[in-house]
């Protein structure tokens, strides 16, 4: 645990509250990045982001520094996030993952720049591996996000979920495995 965030800690829990946001600041967009990860919905993303800070903020006195405060902060985000897919599986209420508007559009390759139509097919390719990624088992989708988005080693991301380093070793190789099967079933 670096030294400095230690310091940080016990500061904030000493009363000096506004120097949680230093923690905000420096790590909403990777909480933000695992929650969406997981839960495939922006506005779902950004309420548990707002939780996991919430979470955090309420239980820093309960933080030891056994591990890094991302470490720690990232198995919250993961944690909230399987917590409430949990809700909504035993909830009557449908969800429907992310869409954008850009989905309805059309548009024809005379009309694109270059620029604009290797976007165009960037995007495409980023939401057919968000396709093959939701489809992976929870564990694995897990253990990919944290290790291709975040590029936390295997180590950390035994810490965030609560499991030894064969095993996420094993989960990734799993998923790697899955994914390719899932390209090969719909993008022969």
């Amino acid at each position: 645990m670096e030294r400095r965030e230690l310091d940080i800690i016990k500061k904030i829990t000493e009363g000096e509250f506004h120097l949680f946001e230093e923690f905000v600041t420096q790590y909403y967009k990777k909480v933000y990045l695992i929650c969406f990860g997981i839960v495939q919905n922006k506005e779902d993303a950004e309420d548990l982001t707002q939780e996991v800070f919430i979470n955090a903020y309420s239980s820093l006195s309960k933080f030891k520094g056994g591990s890094t405060f991302s470490t720690w902060l990232y198995r919250i985000s993961v944690n909230c996030s399987l917590e409430l897919i949990r809700k909504r599986k035993r909830s009557p209420f449908f969800w429907k993952k992310e869409t954008t508007k850009s989905e309805d559009q059309f548009y024809t390759i005379d009309s694109l720049n270059n620029t604009a139509e290797n976007d165009l097919i960037k995007k495409d390719e980023e939401k057919i591996l968000a396709a093959a990624i939701a489809s992976l088992p929870q564990k694995q989708k897990i253990a990919i996000i944290l290790s291709k988005y975040e590029k936390l080693s295997q180590k950390e991301i035994a810490q965030i979920m609560n499991l030894g380093e064969k095993a996420i070793e094993s989960l990734l190789s799993r998923a790697k495995a899955n994914l390719k099967k899932f390209f090969e079933i719909n993008y022969r």
